[in-house]
Formats: structure tokens, C-alpha cells, sequence
């Protein structure tokens, strides 16, 4: 940090292994100099890894007064997307919503400076948002690019709650499908309010000519949370829609049931005594 600083660089992001700088007028050969600098000073090998034309640095979720380390997403001046720690890099986001996201991306990134951002860009892609709501709300999106997919990470029959991949696991057991430990599930959301769990989502192995239905609002609310997290930085929410308040989001329900699993998991872990 201290050589970038030296060199008139400014330093807006670093973690244990890169650091991030900018400086007005800077090429890439600028920035590549100083990384023969830094490796010249500190004996260690660093190189230029990406030369960013925009980068967006993400707050954190538990203190939006906080960058949160390793997530961001930018646009290379090559014109690649390039991101961390975003839905995009979740196995478990759907194909709609991934699409989504490199849209609103490609939307937001596409101009000439980082005026044109905030002035032009912004609006377009709030509008896409809208689109996209209205697209979903049709029921016109196809169901297997809103398939969600996840893991079980141990037998079906000792989890203790009823997770929607669970569920989703328990009717496939039904119709005779012998699951194995770390078997990746498939399953569509029918009804994710629904008192009754075995309503609220479907398997994606079943899904055939019958199966029309998906929870629309359900799946809204799931591209409402892609699109705070890629415009929220620009102070964009989902009340900016005339919406209320932000309802428990996909990543903090994935992140909740992960941690109910692992309790779970532990439970199973009982001590049988010296043998």
C-alpha cells in the first residue's frame, strides 16, 4: 500500500493477497509498473491481474456503512464482466436470475464514464428491473430457467426441518428415486407461503406438460434481491417500486437453512461411549 501510495496511486480496496488503486489517467502499463515496484520492494511475486474500466465495491449486508471483502463487480476494459461474491457465483441461483444479473450488469457498465453511470445507465437498468417483474408476474419465464438447485448433505431422514430441497427430496423418495448422500436437488417453487410444506415447492424431476404454475411473486421477490444487490450502492430498493418493506431474501434464507443444517448435522453426532 505505502509503494502504491508513493507512486500517487490511490488505494480503494485491499485484502490478504491484492490490492486494488486507481489513479487518474493511469493505462495499464502504469499499473504494471507499479506491480514490478511493489514485487521489486516486498520480494514477492504480484502481477497485474485485471485492469477494471468500472468497479462497484458491495456494502456489507450487517453494516451497509462497510465494503464487504472479496465481493464487487466491475466491467474489464475489454469489455468482460468480472464479479465476487455475488449471486452469479452461487450454484444454487437460478438460470432466470443469473441471466438477470449479467443483464442488469451489462446495462449498468455500458458507457463511457462513471457519469454516464449514475445520470443515464441507472435509469435503464431500473427500467429492466421493472420489465423483469412484469415478465415474471406474466408467467411467460419457461420453469426450467427457474429451477433452483442445492445439495443434500446428509440422508433425508435425519434432517429435522423441512427445507425446500428437503421436501422437494422427500417427494422424489415417494415416487421411488433413491437419493445419495450430496445428490444435487432440483426443485421450482409452487407456493412458498403455503401452511403446508409439501405444497410450497416441486420437484424439477417431475415437472412435465402439466406443471404451468410457479409462485410469481415469489420469484419477483428473488430478482428484487439481485437488483439491490447490484444498484443498492446507487441507493436503489424495492420500495423505489412502490413495494414494501424487503422481505427475508434468497441469500439469507439459503444462509439460515445452512446454519440450521450444520446444527442439525451435529445433533446426528452422538457420543456411543468407549468401546
Amino acid at each position: 500500500m505505502n509503494t502504491a501510495l508513493a507512486q500517487g496511486f490511490e488505494v480503494i480496496y485491499a485484502d490478504n493477497d491484492s490490492i486494488f488503486t486507481k489513479r487518474d489517467g493511469a493505462c495499464r502499463e502504469d499499473f504494471e509498473a507499479l506491480a514490478r515496484e511493489i514485487a521489486r520492494e516486498t520480494a514477492l511475486p504480484i502481477t497485474l491481474d485485471q485492469h477494471f474500466k468500472f468497479l462497484v465495491l458491495l456494502k456489507q449486508e450487517s453494516d451497509p456503512n462497510l465494503e464487504a471483502t472479496r465481493r464487487y463487480y466491475g466491467k474489464l476494459t475489454n469489455g468482460e464482466l468480472y464479479y465476487r461474491g455475488i449471486e452469479l457465483r452461487r450454484h444454487d441461483c437460478p438460470a432466470f436470475l443469473k441471466k438477470f444479473e449479467t443483464e442488469l450488469m451489462t446495462i449498468l457498465l455500458d458507457a463511457d464514464s462513471a457519469g454516464d453511470v449514475w445520470m443515464r445507465q441507472y435509469k435503464h437498468a431500473l427500467d429492466y428491473v421493472i420489465e423483469t417483474c412484469d415478465l415474471i408476474r406474466s408467467g411467460k419465464v419457461p420453469l426450467n430457467e427457474l429451477v433452483i438447485s442445492k445439495n443434500l448433505r446428509k440422508p433425508i431422514y435425519t434432517y429435522k426441518s423441512l427445507f425446500p430441497h428437503v421436501v422437494a427430496a422427500i417427494q422424489m423418495a415417494e415416487k421411488g428415486k433413491r437419493l445419495k448422500y450430496g445428490e444435487k436437488i432440483d426443485f421450482l417453487y409452487t407456493d412458498a407461503e403455503h401452511r403446508n410444506p409439501f405444497r410450497r415447492v416441486v420437484p424439477a424431476a417431475i415437472l412435465d406438460s402439466r406443471h404451468r404454475f410457479f409462485d410469481r411473486e415469489k420469484y419477483v421477490q428473488l430478482a428484487l434481491d439481485v437488483a439491490e444487490t447490484v444498484l443498492g450502492v446507487f441507493g436503489f430498493s424495492r420500495g423505489d417500486l412502490g413495494l414494501g418493506a424487503k422481505p427475508k431474501d434468497y441469500i439469507e434464507e439459503i444462509k439460515m437453512e445452512r446454519s440450521r443444517e450444520i446444527v442439525s448435522e451435529l445433533e446426528t453426532l452422538t457420543w456411543s461411549g468407549p468401546e
